[in-house]
């Protein structure tokens, strides 16, 4: 299933383990994506012995590695920018309910049996004498066959209650469903409040992941019917009209990606926003208190809220804008609240506006520049900035297309002052 220089890179790790006296393994994730048939596989190593070793002895020219030290993992970076991580083989140890694990290096087996769910519980050999070898000692491959998703002992979620958030995520993604035991020990564990003892930025971590899934608002909707929000954020409240946000973003998300409007990693916060939309202020900000949300963040958020009602005012109203009126109100907008906005404002004409806006006014190059203004004898100053920023809304407007046009109109200016 691997590509070749996949399929090739796991014989090399595999030889270099074996010289330093351990075995490696592809573990998790990669495993159950293998068996799927995905194409697109992001390598986890697991090495029966030590991973940081490992990682400082990987000598092939051009590669970057580094160490991450507590749980004794590290990754190795090459060339072409591509990862792989490496860990070692380790138990770990949850000294009360959501606590950050103890860990010591242990055999595989005892490795795997650490992990969430079944499916993720398998690993591929690297070594010599059986490679390619699938290790599956908790029926991962039967319950990846069946469609179902188990946990691998009964206080897997009083261990870490964060696993309830990936299990939502995993089945959404893949389609599958969670086997009748899972199901009860989720719902035990929602109804005895573990949510609430995970820390706030294990969660934001967890719905940043959900936000960049292709569709998350069948996550959304699967945490509503298991109460994930009642027990996350109470007070918060979710009703058709965020769903409806919800699915306004993840229909409309791929098509401004797909037009190659830059959103800078920042949609997520648009999905946040539509999780807040429809609950009180103060709910609101409890939430974003819990997810220990910068300043910055929380202004997008608030942006994201508050924009579409003024956005929708400023160029639904009018009938007649120039290109460059509607450049100067928007760009104090960042990117994720003009993602809300296209998602959400009511006119067609305004969604239209913001798209002309983020695709051809935001990238719209000036071509002389400051640097060629000096070096023409002109003196330094802000003018210089104001006849830049002049000159682009000419050309938002449509009104300069060539350097010689910009050069005419920077004498005209200088002819005014």
């Amino acid at each position: 299933a691997l590509p070749p220089g996949q399929r090739d890179l796991t014989k090399r790790i595999g030889k270099r383990a074996r010289e330093l006296g351990m075995k490696a393994y592809i573990v998790g994730g990669a495993v159950r994506d293998i068996l799927k048939g995905e194409k697109c596989i992001d390598l986890d190593i697991s090495v029966e012995g030590d991973a940081e070793t490992l990682v400082k002895n990987w000598n092939e020219p051009g590669c970057r590695s580094t160490v991450y030290g507590r749980y004794k993992t590290g990754a190795i970076v090459f060339p072409d920018g591509s990862k792989v991580d490496v860990a070692t083989a380790r138990r770990e140890y949850y000294e009360y309910a959501a606590a950050m694990p103890e860990v010591s290096s242990d055999s595989l087996k005892q490795d795997l049996a650490r992990r969430d769910f079944s499916v993720n519980a398998m690993a591929v050999s690297l070594c010599k004498e059986n490679w390619g070898k699938l290790l599956d000692f908790y029926g991962g491959r039967r319950d990846l066959k069946e469609g179902v998703l188990r946990v691998l002992h009964n206080l897997s979620f009083v261990e870490d209650p964060s696993r309830i958030l990936r299990g939502i995520r995993l089945e959404q993604r893949m389609g599958l469903r969670f086997e009748d035991n899972t199901m009860r020990l989720i719902r035990g564990a929602v109804k005895g409040g573990l949510l609430a003892k995970l820390s706030g930025p294990r969660v934001r971590m967890e719905l940043e992941l959900d936000f960049r899934e292709r569709f998350p608002k069948k996550i959304v909707e699967r945490s509503i019917e298991l109460g994930i929000w009642k027990a996350l954020f109470p007070g918060l409240r979710l009703g058709k009209g965020a769903l409806k946000k919800f699915g306004r973003l993840q229909k409309f998300l791929p098509e401004a990606k797909k037009a190659k409007v830059n959103f800078k990693g920042s949609e997520w916060l648009a999905y946040m926003a539509a999780l807040f939309s429809g609950s009180p202020p103060g709910a609101q900000s409890t939430a974003m208190d819990r997810l220990n949300f910068t300043p910055r963040e929380r202004e997008t958020i608030t942006a994201c809220l508050t924009a579409p009602a003024d956005v929708e005012r400023f160029l639904g109203a009018q009938k007649t804008l120039k290109n460059s009126e509607v450049y100067l109100f928007l760009k104090k907008y960042q990117f994720a609240p003009l993602l809300y906005c296209m998602a959400v404002v009511k006119r067609r004409k305004t969604r239209r506006w913001i798209v002309r806006h983020a695709l051809s006014f935001i990238p719209a190059k000036k071509i002389l520049t400051g640097d060629d203004m000096l070096e023409m004898g002109y003196t330094a100053g802000p003018w210089l900035g104001e006849i830049l920023d002049a000159i682009k809304l000419e050309r938002i407007d449509g009104n300069i297309k060539t350097r010689e046009e910009e050069m005419r109109y920077l004498e005209d200016c200088l002819m005014r002052r």
